[in-house]
C-alpha cells in the first residue's frame, strides 16, 4: 500500500501526505460507545464533504479493528473512493479523511492530505 502511495504521489506530482496510523486501544475496540462514535464520525465527514458513501455498522468495526477504511462510492459515472484512518495528535484520537480518489473513463486522480477530522472523545488511541 506505501509503494502504490508514494507512486501516486509522484505520478501526480501533488503535495502528500503519510496515512494516519494510529489504532484504538484494546479496551477502546471492545467498547461499543466508541463503536458509536466511529459511525457518528464517519457520517459527519460525510455529511461536511458532501460524499455519496454510506456508512455502516461494520465500517466501525473495520475502521476498530485495521486502524483504516476505503468507502467506495459512484455518482454520474464516475467512481469515488474516501480512505480514512485514525490519528493521534496532542493525545487526542481522531477519525481522518486523507485521501480521496476519482476514476474516469481514462483517468484515475488521487488526492491526499488532511481533507478534514473529527475528534473523538470516547475511543482512545496508541
Amino acid at each position: 500500500m506505501l509503494r502504490a502511495h508514494v507512486l501516486a504521489c509522484l505520478a501526480l506530482l501533488s503535495a502528500c501526505t503519510d496515512p494516519p496510523d494510529a489504532r484504538l486501544t484494546a479496551a477502546s475496540r471492545e467498547d461499543p460507545a466508541c463503536k458509536t462514535e466511529l459511525v457518528a464520525a464517519l457520517e459527519a465527514l460525510r455529511d461536511a464533504l458532501g460524499l455519496g458513501f454510506e456508512v455502516q455498522a461494520s465500517d466501525a468495526d473495520t475502521l476498530a479493528e485495521r486502524g483504516d477504511l476505503a468507502k467506495r462510492y459512484s455518482r454520474d459515472a464516475v467512481a469515488y473512493t474516501s480512505e480514512f484512518g485514525l490519528d493521534l495528535a496532542d493525545d487526542v484520537c481522531a477519525v481522518q479523511l486523507w485521501s480521496m480518489t476519482e476514476q474516469r473513463p481514462g483517468s484515475t486522480v488521487t488526492h491526499t492530505g488532511d481533507f478534514g477530522s473529527v475528534p473523538l472523545e470516547l475511543c482512545r488511541c496508541e
